[in-house]
C-alpha cells in the first residue's frame, strides 16, 4: 500500500508532465487545487516548481504543483 505521500509525489510529477504537455501545445486546462478553488485558462509560464496560468477570470496566477488535488486536464472552451 502507497502512503499518502508517495501519491503526492507522484502526483506532482504526473502534473509537471501534464503541464508541459499542455503548455508546449497553447492547450487550455482546468486544475483544481488542495483548498478547493479551481482555474481555466492557458498556461503563461512553466517552472521547477510551480506554473502560471491566465485564468479566465482571475488573471495570471502562480499554482504550485504540490497545491493541485488533481491531475491536470484538458479544457474545453466554448467557441
Amino acid at each position: 500500500m502507497k502512503m499518502k505521500n508517495e501519491d503526492d509525489v507522484n502526483l506532482v510529477e504526473i502534473n509537471k508532465q501534464r503541464v508541459k504537455y499542455f503548455f508546449d501545445r497553447k492547450e487550455h486546462i482546468h486544475c483544481t487545487l488542495k483548498d478547493g478553488k479551481f482555474l481555466n485558462g492557458l498556461i503563461f509560464s512553466v517552472q521547477d516548481d510551480f506554473f502560471e496560468i491566465h485564468d479566465r477570470v482571475d488573471g495570471v496566477q502562480p499554482v504550485f504543483f504540490i497545491e493541485l488535488k488533481k491531475r491536470v486536464v484538458k479544457f474545453e472552451v466554448e467557441k
